[in-house]
């Protein structure tokens, strides 16, 4: 060989050495400059297929995911609705990164083509050719997701999909598509795409535990599998599997980990705006608890009103709470609609509540003043209730004034009803409404029922009997079992050919048959007056879970608001009013009770009552699920619920970039000291840790360079990084199959990098490292791809990119 061939003969070698698979990659003046074809088959040939493959399985992992929420909303077409806006985010986003090469234009242009999506489905009459948003398409998306919230806060689960509900599961599918597909195909780590996967399956779990279904859970982490499987840089596949693994099981089996709700001891009423969403599984919970205690200074037994529901969208019923008042409880106003003429007593209640949970305080109706409470309660105007953001009803003991009424037959006979103008000046528009789908079953039932009666009450009295009448049945079960559970109105067309249910249906039912009939009608939920419990004290009586009700409250113009119960074998039926009118000077004229009307003559004290968690509540077991531990454990609502889901996925986003790197160094290490590439794999690891720590380190430098500038820019020459250099160099030379590299030697390489860095910074590097991160889409272009030449601080070595070559000092890449 002569002297002449000598260096290429070198060359040649190197290149066998380091360059490793030469149909990879090159950067300028590697075999791309050189013509080079890429081998059929490689990555690189199939760059656009990356493109939309991981796409398409991302895809089907979302679609099933969210396929996964219908044991949360009934029916189908809700599906199609959100899988049609995952579909146009997901297609932008891919047709953006194949024309455009700009990383940060695929999400917004995927953002951009959802909000369009968002306005024409939602709101097409308030945008400027039914798709460009305007301010008055803002405030309409605001009432939409408005009434979404309220649809979460008062449905119980499955919820009727509703226009506001499906709006926001629109929204979520958006988002979650757009950040899934950022992480997978924009950052090319299918790991952390599959993160917004997992919160979707994980939802189900929390709101409801051990409703996830395990078909769909299996299909999604399948998916997630096939995406694997796309030809990527191999750089998080263990992660990526382990995550799905992760969405699996989280899917499947997480849902027995977390406890039921029958093991809470709580109400309806401790989590959400809507006290009526629990109460048909409170009602058919095992045993009951032991929930408020009470006595009277009349010595009779009373119902306890928790919340009124007045406004009726057609699938559920709300309260209204817009009006209530803040401030304190000492003198509430006076009862809406009670005459005069209306002969009241003033009565007074000491109420101690159990070990329960909820946010409305148990009162008669109607109460004029409340002492011991605490702060921080609000009360509505209208009906009276008592509810709070922050306070718990939860062992507390407060004593309320109420007023104890007894119209009589002829003021009840007498009594109209508003209509039109009359009942919009007082008030009452929102008691009267009705959708415009009402099922013609309920009208043509009503008018049958009770439309030949004279008045107003009597008509109430009609459709109050004929519901308590022998065709009805009380069942808490027959609606769960044949899938009519709810206060809607096509539950209620079923309810009224199946004629059975329990309080939420009867109530509901006489409530929206009273509007039909023009009557103004709310539905309450509270308890019913309890049993007398001499144990808790003199004249105490004891309300449990078991006592929980729903009824209805007719407006009779003069009387006000009055209790029905139309319910068979629960409650207790109106006393029978008197058939004269003698009283003519009522005790406590209502029209009076202003803010500045002498309050009546205070009653004495009732007895003081025992906390109802101390005793039996008549059931062996009552007791000790009453002083169950678990109480303490009742489940949270739905803004808690969506903040755990959150946090899991923060949490997870948190841990895996760290994770990734971890394993990125423990396999580039094992590479180094097996031979082949075990020079790139020590160089490339040695950069990617110069990137962690903030610094520069261009790969068109060769190693001995990379040292000098190290060390002018440090001030000093570390020997364990000369050291390692050398050995680089030196290994660059052997021919292929020799040792690689002592890990001893890279390790101590490494740390004498790190060691310089402040605590602060090392922290950073650990958990946000550049060389993972910097080049995925925020900035740089990737390390070592097509055409983009010498990267900075931004480059990945993700690719396992030979670094650099003595011959030419151009980038090439090496094989897997």
């Amino acid at each position: 060989m002569s002297v002449r061939e000598a260096p290429a003969r070198a060359r040649a070698t190197q290149s066998g050495v380091l360059g490793g698979v030469t149909s990879g990659r090159a950067g300028r003046g590697g075999a791309r400059r050189a013509g080079a074809r890429p081998a059929r088959g490689s990555w690189r040939a199939r760059r656009g297929a990356w493109r939309w493959s991981p796409a398409l399985w991302l895809l089907a992992a979302q679609l099933c995911a969210l396929g996964g929420l219908h044991v949360l909303l009934r029916e189908s077409a809700w599906w199609f609705v959100v899988a049609g806006y995952a579909l146009l985010v997901l297609v932008v986003a891919t047709l953006t990164r194949l024309l455009v090469p700009v990383p940060l234009l695929a999400p917004v242009l995927a953002a951009a083509a959802g909000l369009g999506g968002l306005t024409v489905g939602f709101a097409a009459d308030t945008a400027v050719g039914g798709l460009v948003p305007t301010g008055e398409t803002w405030d309409r998306m605001r009432e939409i997701v408005d009434s979404g919230l309220r649809s979460i806060a008062t449905q119980t689960s499955p919820a009727a999909p509703e226009f506001g509900l499906v709006f926001l599961v629109a929204i979520g599918a958006c988002a979650t598509t757009i950040l899934a597909e950022s992480l997978a195909v924009g950052m090319r780590l299918p790991a952390l795409g599959a993160l917004p996967v997992l919160a979707l399956l994980v939802i189900p779990v929390v709101i409801q535990p051990g409703s996830s279904d395990g078909l769909l859970a299996l299909l999604t982490a399948a998916a997630l599998l096939g995406l694997i499987r796309v030809p990527h840089p191999p750089t998080s596949r263990a992660l990526a599997l382990g995550l799905a693994m992760l969405t699996l099981v989280g899917a499947v089996v997480g849902g027995a980990l977390i406890p039921q709700s029958d093991e809470a001891g709580r109400i309806g009423t401790a989590s959400s705006a809507n006290p009526i969403i629990a109460l048909g599984a409170d009602l058919r919970r095992g045993d009951p608890l032991p929930a408020v205690a009470y006595t009277t200074t009349s010595g009779e037994p009373v119902y306890l009103r928790l919340a009124s529901l007045d406004t009726f969208t057609g699938s559920s019923w709300t309260p209204a709470l817009a009006g209530y008042q803040d401030g304190p409880l000492s003198r509430l106003s006076a009862p809406v609609g009670l005459s005069g003429a209306v002969d009241t007593t003033a009565q007074r209640i000491r109420v101690h509540v159990g070990q329960i949970s909820g946010r409305w305080l148990p009162v008669p109706y109607p109460t004029t003043a409340i002492a011991g409470a605490g702060d921080g309660w609000r009360w509505g105007p209208g009906d009276l209730s008592i509810v709070s953001r922050d306070n718990d009803i939860r062992d507390r003991e407060y004593t309320a004034d109420y007023l104890e009424l007894a119209p009589t037959a002829e003021q009840l006979r007498a009594a109209t009803v508003p209509s039109g103008d009359e009942a919009e000046a007082a008030g009452l528009s929102a008691q009267l409404a009705l959708p415009d789908d009402v099922p013609a079953v309920i009208a043509e039932t009503a008018q049958r029922v009770a439309g030949g009666e004279s008045t107003p009450y009597e008509q109430a009295l009609a459709l109050q009997n004929w519901l308590r009448g022998p065709d009805f049945t009380y069942s808490i079960d027959a609606p769960v079992e044949q899938g009519y559970d709810g206060t809607g109105l096509e539950v209620i067309a079923r309810f009224l050919e199946v004629r059975s249910g329990y309080c939420v249906h009867f109530a509901s039912t006489m409530a929206v048959m009273a509007r039909e009939l023009g009557i103004p009608s709310r539905v309450v939920v509270g308890f019913q007056p309890g049993t007398p419990r001499p144990d808790l004290g003199e004249g105490a009586f004891l309300a449990t879970t078991d006592d929980l009700h729903a009824w209805p409250e007719l407006y009779l113009e003069g009387v006000g608001w009055t209790r029905f119960e139309p319910t068979p074998g629960r409650g207790e039926l109106p006393p029978d009013p008197p058939l004269s009118t003698d009283v003519t000077a009522p005790q406590v004229p209502a029209d009076d009770l202003g803010p500045d009307a002498a309050q009546p003559p205070a009653p004495v004290d009732p007895a003081p009552v025992r906390d109802p968690s101390d005793v039996d509540p008549g059931t062996p077991s009552a007791a000790d699920a009453a002083a169950d531990d678990g109480l303490d454990a009742a489940r949270s609502g739905t803004l808690r619920t969506l903040a755990l889901v959150l946090g899991t996925v923060l949490v997870l986003a948190a841990v895996t970039p760290f994770a990734a790197r971890r394993v990125l160094r423990a396999r580039r290490l094992r590479r180094a000291a097996r031979g082949p590439g075990a020079a790139a794999a020590a160089w490339t690891e040695l950069r990617a840790t110069v990137v962690d720590a903030g610094e520069d380190a261009p790969d068109t430098e060769t190693p001995r360079a990379f040292a000098d500038r190290l060390a002018e820019e440090r001030g000093e020459r570390d020997p364990r990084v000369d050291a390692l250099v050398v050995a680089v160099e030196s290994l660059a030379y052997r021919p292929p199959g020799s040792l690689g590299l002592d890990p001893a030697l890279v390790r101590a390489a490494l740390a004498a990098l790190e060691a310089r860095l402040p605590p602060l910074a090392r922290v950073r590097a650990a958990v946000l490292p550049a060389s993972l991160l910097g080049s995925i889409g925020f900035g740089a272009p990737e390390f070592g791809a097509p055409g983009s030449g010498a990267t900075g601080v931004g480059a990945s070595p993700t690719t396992n990119a030979e670094p650099w070559s003595v011959a030419t000092h151009a980038p090439a890449t090496e094989g897997p």
